[in-house]
């Protein structure tokens, strides 16, 4: 595949470090997640900035939206207690594990700590960026592939 490289926008679902998809397809009110390796994007450019026009609601909800993330991860079934007989049959977003929960953790901090700030001043680029950031590691302890 060629590089895939993804620019997020809303500090919302962190994909920009995962291997998942959703795709909708509204006129048949379909929705469904879609996930495969190759799907990971192969760079991420992560900019403030470009979140600057994002009304605060956007930008609030796609905080939310991470925060789930970030949550489920951190509180999900344990990797060890999902063993499949053979490893290539383990599902790619694995939930919690030791370096997930280590992401999910900081994410659920960061978002604590400049969610309110990052949705009221779309000037204040420290906190945006802490948001995306946040974002970024909600995405990786979601997505993040381990095998035992």
């Amino acid at each position: 595949m060629k590089p895939h490289i993804a620019c997020p926008t809303t500090s919302g679902t962190g994909s920009e470090s995962t291997g998942i998809i959703v795709f909708d397809l509204e006129e048949n009110k379909c929705k469904t997640g879609i996930s495969h390796k190759r799907i990971k994007p192969s760079l991420a450019l992560v900019d403030p900035i470009v979140t600057q026009t994002l009304p605060s609601q956007v930008l609030a909800s796609g905080g939310f939206d991470f925060l789930c993330h970030a949550l489920e991860s951190f509180t999900a079934k344990h990797f060890s207690e999902r063993r499949p007989k053979k490893s290539f049959n383990r599902p790619l977003s694995q939930s919690s594990n030791p370096w997930s929960d280590i992401g999910c953790r900081e994410a659920l901090r960061l978002s604590g700590k400049y969610i309110v700030r990052a949705s009221q001043d779309a000037n204040d680029l420290e906190a945006r960026e802490k948001m995306l950031w946040a974002a970024t590691l909600a995405g990786v302890g979601f997505g993040m592939l381990v095998v035992t």
